[in-house]
């Protein structure tokens, strides 16, 4: 996953049986549809073991204009919605 996601703002816990990815930067839109490219790659990995189980996670992601969005890591894919409004305390 490293090499999918390498460069400012990318920190990879170690520990235990998790693998895990996170995201924390302040960016602008116009590098928004890089990392958006980034995350689509890493949803996409295939499952690592005969489980089937794909990489899953939840990024929040706050937006001037657009508000405060939640890209879901699911089922192979990157899934943009906006945020429940119950976070919005996060972006207070």
């Amino acid at each position: 996953m490293r090499r999918l996601a390498d460069g400012p703002g990318w920190t990879f816990p170690e520990g235990g049986w998790l693998t895990a990815a996170c995201y924390a930067r302040a960016v602008r839109e116009s590098e928004l549809d890089e990392i958006q490219a980034t995350v689509r790659r890493i949803a996409a990995l295939p499952p690592p073991d005969e489980d089937g189980d794909h990489v899953a996670g939840l990024f929040l992601a706050f937006h001037e204009v657009d508000g405060q969005q939640e890209w879901q890591v699911r089922d192979g894919h990157l899934h943009i919605a906006r945020a429940d409004p119950r976070l919005d305390y996060l972006n207070a």
